[in-house]
């Protein structure tokens, strides 16, 4: 099994013939995501909590991972994990930096942001 801690930004519920529960979620390495949520949590997960998703693979064949959010942590153990990957995260060397990149000046000059 293969998890990544997630910190729920907001929960969104939408309702049909099956209420399905959605939840974006800022990750350890400042990327955001909408993941779907296990029907075990669904009624219980809310803004703040820290959870984990799984990532587990599909199947042995389809090797994309699930993304879905299958455990709430309990606030100590949600802030020690967070703490945990956001440490290991600050670290990193080889982490994705932000770039300006300028274009020589000109009518047709302008500065992009990629990152």
């Amino acid at each position: 099994m293969l998890y990544h801690p997630g910190k729920i930004i907001e929960v969104v519920k939408r309702k049909g013939k099956k209420t399905e529960v959605f939840a974006l979620l800022e990750m350890w390495d400042e990327n955001i995501f909408t993941f779907d949520v296990s029907s075990d949590i669904s009624t219980k997960i809310k803004k703040g909590d820290y959870v984990l998703v799984d990532y587990t693979p599909i199947s042995e064949k389809v090797p994309v991972p699930k993304q879905i959010v299958k455990v709430i942590l309990s606030e100590d153990e949600g802030k020690k994990v967070w703490k945990y990957y956001k440490d290991y995260f600050e670290k990193k060397d080889d982490k994705p930096k932000n770039l300006l990149i300028k274009k020589p000046e000109g009518k047709d000059s302008v500065t992009k942001f990629v990152g």
